[in-house]
């Protein structure tokens, strides 16, 4: 399994596309952080600061996820194409430890391209306006450790759908329209009449979806009202999508014909 991973990575840092995507990343995070800087900050609750970068990066997390999906769409669906992974099974590794393998350098990739996008926007935000109270130490800590969650349920659906396909086009088209489906339920609200004023109310089940796929669920560990019943739900909704959609994944993967 470790010569295997260790292919793997050496494959994903030479791939085109994923370097492209990183590059995009990394422009898209500087630009969107000076923009933000120059937003007044009676708008944003207060001065941009470096303890909440992290909130930036969370707040842009649909853009995130659909660079997610690109890269996996190029690591898996492309290979297969190509006749690499059928090449791989000849060669004497098990469908099961090259599907997990795949797995890995995915969730890798997305929490790699997350924390790149947070280490471009933290010394920007440190400089301008210094560390700031928006989270202390522990709670940046707490928001990674979350995002890690988000990442890894959202890359294994990802990954299920890729392999459902056999055209890069398709599973990108169909993961993009994944995440697209996710922000829309995460936006949705119910419209309530009160004296006369239409309000517009989060559904909580919706904001609870919206929260756990489209990637803002960092910003919620810094809340002073989060309960550690929501802090759990959050957990074992994503390590029950990540098992489901490996489960199902490693299994038509199994099944698959190779080229």
């Amino acid at each position: 399994m470790i010569s295997l991973l260790r292919h793997e990575f050496f494959k994903l840092f030479r791939n085109r596309a994923v370097q492209i995507v990183f590059i995009i990343a990394v422009l898209l995070s500087i630009g969107m952080t000076i923009l933000m800087l120059f937003i007044p900050e009676e708008l944003l609750g207060g001065a941009l600061s470096g303890s909440g970068s992290i909130g930036i990066a969370a707040e842009g997390s649909e853009v995130w996820l659909i660079l997610c999906a690109v890269i996996v769409s190029s690591i898996v669906v492309t290979e297969y194409n190509r006749g690499q992974i059928r090449n791989m099974v000849m060669s004497g590794h098990s469908r099961i430890k090259i599907f997990f393998a795949k797995y890995i350098v995915c969730l890798v990739s997305a929490v790699a391209l997350f924390t790149v996008i947070v280490l471009v926007g933290l010394p920007i935000t440190t400089i301008a306006n210094g560390w700031g109270d928006d989270a202390t130490v522990l709670q940046f800590i707490g928001m990674f450790f979350h995002v890690l969650l988000q990442y890894a349920a959202v890359t294994a659906l990802i990954l299920f759908i890729a392999d459902l396909t056999r055209s890069t086009g398709a599973a990108l088209g169909a993961n993009i329209g994944l995440i697209l489906i996710f922000i829309i339920i995460g936006s949705l609200g119910v419209r309530v009449e009160i004296d006369g004023e239409v309000i517009v109310a989060g559904n909580r089940v919706l904001e609870f979806i919206g929260d756990l796929y489209v990637g803002v669920l960092a910003m919620r560990v810094a809340t002073p009202d989060l309960t550690a019943i929501k802090i759990i739900q959050y957990i074992a909704t994503a390590v029950v999508t990540t098992a489901i959609a490996l489960i199902g994944g490693a299994f038509l993967f199994k099944r698959r014909d190779l080229k």
